[in-house]
């Protein structure tokens, strides 16, 4: 009966292994779907705040990538999960991103616009992955890796709704729109 015990955890252990390294695969395929959007915003952009903002989250998901990717690694390679200390976001912006000069500026804004709603949408996507990831695996390292990048994602997340909030006001101003 012991033996049974023992080969029964072996199958548990492995198998919250593979549902950490599932997770982790599928999470790394976001923060590369991110970094290229981000990448891309900040290329088109017009002004140069928004440009630096959609490089700093850029920034942000090479890094997120990388912090999966060696955690990954770890587990196909049989050693511990050792979840990393994630730290604050460097996400850098001053807020509004978005300069006077551009505000004012009769230039059309909507793809500033749309790629802050994008922006926020893989956000979203992001923190509702990872808090599944967190609800799903029982590893506690695990659990706090990807409890931890839903917390650094929402970072993101707030300073989008932020930007387009304030974007969304003044495009409401010049066009002498009031929804309520």
């Amino acid at each position: 009966m012991p033996a049974k015990k023992k080969t029964a955890k072996k199958t548990v252990k492995k198998s919250n292994v593979l549902s950490a390294a599932k997770g982790l695969v599928v999470a790394m395929q976001t923060e590369l779907e991110g970094f290229e959007f981000y990448k891309i915003a900040a290329a088109k952009c017009k002004d140069e705040g928004a440009r630096k903002m959609f490089d700093s989250l850029a920034k942000d998901e090479v890094e997120h990538h990388k912090i999966l990717r060696d955690r990954y690694y770890a587990i196909v390679e049989g050693k511990d999960f050792k979840a990393p200390k994630i730290g604050k976001s460097k996400l850098k912006v001053k807020s509004p991103v978005f300069s006077k000069r551009f505000l004012e500026s009769k230039k059309e804004k909507h793809f500033e616009m749309s790629a802050l709603t994008v922006g926020i949408l893989l956000e979203q996507n992001a923190i509702e992955f990872f808090n599944k990831q967190h609800k799903e695996v029982s590893d506690p390292k695990a659990k706090s890796l990807f409890k931890e990048l839903a917390h650094w994602e929402g970072e993101h997340l707030r300073a989008l709704i932020a930007q387009k909030q304030f974007l969304q006001r003044a495009i409401f101003d010049d066009a002498g729109f009031e929804p309520f």
